[in-house]
C-alpha cells in the first residue's frame, strides 16, 4: 500500500480503493474491529489492555465500516501522519485527534461538520509539527484522572502509573502489618513529591489515599502553576501544598511544615546525558529537557534526593524512585560509600517498559 501526502485535508491513497470523502462519519474514519487503545508517550503503538477504569479518552471503540471504507480511511489518516515526516504509529495520532471531535456513539455515526473538519485539520497541523498529542489536545489521562497538559511541562508516561501503584500498595501493606485491632487502619501518610510536573503522581496519590496529604515541589514555575491548576480542577487543593523550589536548594525545615515525611516519591531526571540526543523529536522540541537529563551518570538529582531524605523521613519512612534499569546497582554502591545516610535499598521492581522502580528504607533512629 503506497501513500502520497499532499496535506492533511487532501491526502491520497493509492490502494485500489476509492478516495475517501471527508464527510464520512467518524466511525468509518476510526476503522473496524473493537479494541482498546491505551495512551502512552508520543509515538507509542496501540496496546491491548483490560478495561481497568480508563475513561473515555483511554478507550476508543473502533466502530464498523466496510472493508473498503476501513482500508481507504486508514490510508487517508496514515497519510496525514506518515513515516515520511517521522511520526511513528501514524494511525494512533489520527485516532486520538478524531476522537477528540467525536466523543459519543451517536456522533461517531454522523458525518463530521465543517467546523469539526477544520478543528481536526488544525490539530493535525500541530501534530505534523511534531508536537506531542498530549500538548495538541491540551489534556491527558493518568491513572483515573484527566489532567491539563501544556508545553514545556513534562508529560507523564504510562509506566509511571506503576510507581503510583507501588506506593499505594506499600502504604496499605504497612497498615495491615501494624494493625493490632479492628478495624484495620487507613493509610494517612504525609507524602513529598520531588519534581511534580503536571501533578500526575501527587494528585493520583491523593485520590488513591484519601487520608493522605502531599507536598509537591518543582523548580519550574510552569510546572508549579500546572500542578496547582490540576489540583483545583480535581478539587484536591486543600490537601496539597505546592512549592516552587529546586530540591538542591532545599532544607529540611522548609519541607517539614506537616512534620516528618512518611513517603518521598519522585520520577526524577534519570536519562544519561549521552542518551539525550537520541530522544524523539517530540521530546527534544517541546518538553522541558531539565526534567529528563540526569547528568553524566543519570544520578545528578537522585543523589540530591537521597542526601536530603534522612533529614525528612520518619523512622522506617520510604523513598520511591523511578530510575534507569542501570541505576539500582549504582545506587546501592553509592549508599555503601555514604553509610551515614542510613538508607537501605529494600526492593527493586520493573515497570512494564523495563525501567527500574525502587524502594529505599530509612533506618535512622529518631
Amino acid at each position: 500500500m503506497q501513500m502520497q501526502e499532499q496535506d492533511c485535508g487532501a491526502s491520497i491513497c493509492q490502494s485500489g480503493a476509492k478516495l475517501v470523502s471527508p464527510s464520512l462519519p467518524a466511525a468509518a474514519l476510526l476503522g473496524g474491529s473493537c479494541q482498546l487503545l491505551r495512551r502512552g508517550k508520543p509515538g507509542d503503538p496501540p496496546v491491548e489492555w483490560t478495561a481497568k477504569g480508563w475513561n473515555r479518552r483511554l478507550v476508543c471503540q473502533w466502530l464498523s465500516g466496510t472493508k473498503d471504507e476501513q482500508e481507504s480511511c486508514a490510508c487517508v489518516w496514515a497519510a496525514c501522519f506518515c513515516p515520511a515526516v517521522g511520526i511513528d504509529w501514524p494511525l494512533t495520532s489520527g485516532h486520538e485527534l478524531l476522537w477528540e471531535e467525536s466523543l459519543d456513539s451517536k456522533s461517531l455515526h454522523t458525518p463530521l461538520t465543517a467546523l469539526q473538519q477544520e478543528q481536526i485539520r488544525q490539530l493535525s497541523h500541530k501534530r505534523l509539527q511534531r508536537m506531542p498529542v498530549q500538548y495538541v489536545l491540551g489534556e491527558w489521562d493518568f491513572q483515573d484522572l484527566t489532567l491539563k497538559m501544556r508545553p514545556p511541562v513534562f508529560i507523564p508516561r504510562p509506566e509511571t502509573e506503576d510507581l503510583v501503584s507501588l506506593v499505594v500498595e506499600e502504604e496499605f501493606q504497612k497498615c495491615e502489618n501494624s494493625a493490632l485491632s479492628f478495624p484495620v487502619a487507613v493509610p494517612h501518610p504525609v507524602i513529598l513529591e520531588i519534581g511534580c510536573g503536571s501533578g500526575a503522581i501527587a494528585l493520583s496519590l491523593l485520590c488513591k489515599l484519601p487520608q493522605s496529604r502531599v507536598i509537591a515541589m518543582d523548580k519550574e514555575e510552569a510546572a508549579v502553576d500546572l500542578t496547582r491548576e490540576n489540583a483545583h480542577r480535581l478539587q484536591l487543593q486543600e490537601r496539597i501544598h505546592i512549592i516552587h523550589q529546586d530540591v538542591s536548594h532545599s532544607s529540611a525545615k522548609q519541607l517539614l511544615l506537616w512534620g516528618p515525611i512518611d513517603v518521598i516519591v519522585s520520577n526524577p531526571p534519570y536519562i544519561f546525558h549521552e542518551d539525550m540526543a537520541s530522544l524523539d523529536a517530540e521530546i527534544l522540541r517541546y518538553e522541558d529537557l531539565d526534567a529528563l537529563d540526569g547528568g553524566d551518570d543519570g544520578m545528578r538529582v537522585i543523589k540530591t534526593i537521597l542526601a536530603l531524605a534522612p533529614s525528612l523521613l520518619k523512622a522506617s519512612g520510604n523513598v520511591f524512585l523511578e530510575v534507569d534499569p542501570r541505576h539500582p546497582n549504582m545506587v546501592e554502591h553509592w549508599l555503601q560509600v555514604h553509610p551515614d545516610l542510613q538508607l537501605t535499598l529494600r526492593a527493586t521492581h520493573k515497570d512494564f517498559s523495563g525501567n527500574g522502580l525502587y524502594i529505599l528504607e530509612n533506618h535512622m533512629i529518631c
